[in-house]
């Protein structure tokens, strides 16, 4: 509620003076657009910058499954690339080989950076000195580090490795860090020489300062034991800026739960208690426009702060849960008033006007590994930002401008596109320079996709009156020709479009194109196999593919060979397409089975499970044809017209002898004068039985609190290890003393899995009281109940066969920092009764 003098004049007199109490209504964010990419999750910020040169701020983003992909600011992707490899960072932007236009600089969870191509994603040159990097701990630093006025890379890997690099990935120089590097550095003039510094950061020194040339100048290591709370490998980035105004740059960093400024020489200058440590959660403006910068830090436990150049608290609060990254700093609502964002893993984006109050609140789908960016995307002069979700979805959000070009003080992670977390980038070649070239589509490559949709018609003209049934296929083909025609039209009058509208013809071409070229080859293939039904072997390990399938050529005869242990479960699979414009309803009928003793006795339907492959969405937004419900009493699978299916068969050999056994599956539609389709199995059975006790310990990792008949079905296929945990409920009081104890819950699970084998207990109970874990009266509690419970199970039936304890997945993950968490817990359970398992999975760099 704010309160506003409206005064009225009406000529030289003074009408009247009225205070009017109001209410103003906020310029609320809206969200100008959301995409899902299939199969892509982004786990890290985005990146701003012209990398078209179309005069328009493009959006860069890395996928953990390898794809860097742009997007213009209407969400429409320009190009994608994959580099075959998890990516966790931020991308990096910046002319680094001198040649017109920026670079994209990757780095891949490998430890390789890539240098692509700003026009059209292609690898420039990749570099596979580093090793691998902690998970979205690391950024790829592109500035002018030796003075020579080109761009070097600047980037590092988790065991200590960092490499300096020129435009063209030739290494300058390396610097080798005996304690690791644990997270991004940063870059600046410290002293004022004219030469950079480089600082970065170990677990054991919260700065590391070099020269330009990889040389270590000095390192600071507090006094006493600040870095032993919280967990050391959480390392902080530290920032470069002259936060005081003096001309001498200083270092803002984290050291165990503070925030910390030191001087260019590494003196400390001043801390700042802060309730957990910081990741790269430090920026720096001068947001309320008093003329001095503030500080924003933000820790791993919520507590976003705002400090004085003088170490002195401005403000604080606390969000509704843990942010990595550091606010990004704009007016982005464009009323002149500049806006703090924080977001993290809360499913809420803050926002915070320059007095700490919340001015907005907005959803963000699973909370963010990534901190929103923020650049003017459509060129009017309003800003969006961009904040992608741990949901899958990439969002942008927009608020209608009051002013024309609001600030942007801190708009993306590290500062800007360059990472460099220093003012060391305000100058012609950095952050979302725009190239105000004119924009050209190339018209050749459009001129050659035209071209190949015409051989596409040109063929389809061909084959489509060889067709068994051409209905459905042809009225498609009619669309997609009176389609083309528009987009020629489009074509010839290129040079009048705009830039987004040049590139909606560019992808509508692509999309025509793929669809011709699909509907030549399946029309190809019907011709060839003169049948509107056909069937084709398939692996049943291989997703299945649908269309695709033949679209790839994966369409070999439908005779199968499998081969199988005496007892054993094997499989097999069958794609069914359907060449003609109508659904049929297929039935699968099993014909008489032939092998090396009479058949006559063996039940078919114990011996057949006959099942269909079922598209099921996934956790990355797409499909996968993974579910295989059986099919119905009458086995019947439907196959839409030119589409197909697949037929899954799970085979019981327990009935089958040694030898070879031949059976012919025939698939007849419904219809008085039925489709029909044969295929072969052959089913060799080896004179090896399986053992009537399992010798092996098998776990498919599948957790058991699915339907029962999933249970059923891995019981079925061997699994006698099931890694889940449903503990006791237990209370216990201040001094240690039990007070309370309920196996409801715990005894269902147990009678339900035990007797199939072993469980692993993540947790052997759950303790509940006022003393925190391995407290002395937790550690009473814990020692009293374990016995109580062995006992427990005794009653049930039970005894240290039908359990181990679990207590950590993979210690060896991480370079085995969690070794010392398992064994403190390993031995805890061992002291108590060594008779109780101890379950580990060891990985890669594990020392016990």
């Amino acid at each position: 509620m704010k309160s506003y003098k409206i005064i009225i004049l009406i000529g030289k007199s003074l009408l009247m003076l009225i205070l009017l109490t109001a209410t103003l209504f906020a310029n609320k964010g809206e969200k100008l657009w959301s995409l899902k990419m299939a199969g892509i999750n982004i786990d890290a910020s985005a990146a701003i910058g012209d990398v078209d040169r179309d005069g328009y701020s493009d959006l860069v983003v890395g996928s953990t499954m390898g794809e860097v992909v742009v997007l213009d600011g209407y969400g429409r992707i320009i190009w994608e690339t994959d580099l075959e490899d998890k990516i966790s960072i931020a991308p990096t932007l910046m002319d680094v080989t001198g040649d017109p236009g920026l670079e994209v600089l990757v780095l891949t969870l490998s430890g390789k950076i890539f240098c692509l191509d700003g026009l059209t994603g292609a690898i420039l040159w990749e570099d596979s000195t580093l090793g691998t990097i902690k998970w979205a701990s690391m950024t790829v630093i592109a500035a002018d580090i030796n003075s020579d006025g080109n761009n070097e890379i600047i980037t590092a890997d988790e065991k200590g490795k960092l490499v300096c690099l020129n435009g063209n990935g030739k290494k300058l120089w390396e610097y080798n860090e005996p304690e690791g590097i644990g997270s991004a550095p940063a870059i600046g003039d410290l002293d004022g020489d004219g030469k950079v510094e480089i600082v970065i950061a170990s677990e054991e020194s919260p700065i590391i300062c070099l020269n330009n040339e990889g040389e270590e100048q000095w390192r600071f290591k507090p006094e006493g034991d600040v870095l032993a709370s919280g967990r050391k490998r959480e390392v902080a980035a530290p920032v470069i800026w002259d936060i005081d105004g003096d001309g001498s740059k200083e270092i803002l960093t984290g050291m165990g739960f503070e925030l910390a400024a030191v001087n260019s020489k590494g003196k400390l200058v001043w801390s700042f208690p802060m309730k957990n440590r910081i990741d790269s959660g430090i920026s720096i403006a001068d947001a309320d426009g008093d003329g001095e910068v503030e500080i924003y830090a933000v820790d791993l436990s919520g507590n976003l702060v705002c400090v004085k150049a003088d170490g002195k608290s401005k403000w604080s609060t606390i969000l509704p849960g843990k942010a990595r990254r550091a606010p990004t700093i704009a007016d982005v609502n464009g009323d002149g008033v500049t806006e703090i964002l924080v977001a993290g893993y809360s499913s809420k984006m803050m926002i915070f006007n320059p007095t700490g109050e919340i001015e907005e609140e907005i959803a963000v789908k699973g909370g963010t590994n990534a901190a929103p960016v923020v650049a003017d995307l459509l060129g009017d002069g309003g800003l969006c930002t961009v904040v992608p979700e741990i949901s899958g979805n990439l969002v942008v959000y927009r608020w209608k401008p009051v002013i024309d070009n609001p600030k942007m003080l801190w708009p993306e992670y590290r500062a800007w596109a360059s990472r460099t977390a220093s003012e060391f980038s305000q100058n012609k070649s950095d952050k979302n320079v725009i190239d105000k070239k004119a924009y050209r589509v190339n018209q050749k490559d459009l001129a050659n996709d035209l071209s190949e949709i015409k051989k596409a018609q040109d063929e389809l003209k061909k084959l489509i009156p060889s067709l068994p049934d051409s209905e459905g296929i042809l009225e498609r083909v009619y669309y997609l020709n009176a389609t083309i025609e528009q987009v020629q039209n489009q074509f010839e009058n290129i040079d009048d479009q705009t830039p987004i509208k040049k590139r909606e013809l560019r992808d509508n071409l692509v999309e025509l194109k793929t669809e011709f070229i699909r509907l030549s080859k399946l029309a190809k293939q019907a011709v060839e196999e003169g049948e509107v039904v056909t069937v084709y072997a398939a692996n049943p390990w291989a997703p299945f593919g649908g269309v695709d399938e033949i679209i790839e050529g994966r369409t070999p005869k439908p005779n199968i060979t499998v081969e199988a242990f005496q007892g054993e479960f094997e499989s097999a699979a069958l794609n069914i397409f359907n060449f003609s414009g109508n659904a049929r309803t297929m039935r699968v009928e099993i014909d008489k089975l032939s092998g090396p003793t009479d058949a006559a006795s063996i039940s078919i339907d114990e011996l057949f499970t006959l099942c269909e492959t079922i598209d099921v969405p996934t956790q990355d937004a797409d499909l996968s044809a993974d579910a295989l419900p059986e099919l119905n009493g009458g086995n019947l699978l439907i196959v839409p017209a030119w589409e197909g299916r697949q037929l899954w068969i799970i085979i019981n050999t327990k009935q089958l002898t040694p030898g070879t056994w031949n059976v012919k599956l025939s698939l007849k539609s419904l219809e008085v004068e039925p489709a029909v389709a044969e295929a072969e199995l052959t089913i060799k059975i080896w004179d090896v039985p399986l053992p009537k006790k399992q010798a092996l310990s098998l776990c498919h990792w599948g957790g058991t609190d699915h339907p029962k008949g999933a249970l059923a079905d891995q019981i079925a296929h061997g699994t006698n290890v099931f890694p889940r945990t449903v503990p006791p409920k237990v209370e216990f009081d201040k001094y240690g003393k039990i007070v309370n104890v309920d196996y409801s819950a715990h005894d269902v699970f147990i009678k339900r899995i035990a007797p199939h084998g072993t469980i692993l207990f993540h947790s052997l109970v759950s303790l509940n009281g006022s003393s925190p874990a391995f407290s002395p009266p937790w550690l009473k509690a814990y020692k009293s109940f374990i016995p109580l419970w062995i006992k427990h199970l005794k009653e049930l039936g039970y005894g240290y066969e039908n359990f181990a304890f679990y207590p950590v997945d993979e210690p060896g993950l991480e370079h085995g920092k969690n070794v010392a968490r398992f064994m403190k817990w390993a031995k805890l359970v061992r002291d108590i009764d060594p008779k109780i398992r101890i379950y580990a999975n060891p990985v890669a760099e594990i020392t016990m």
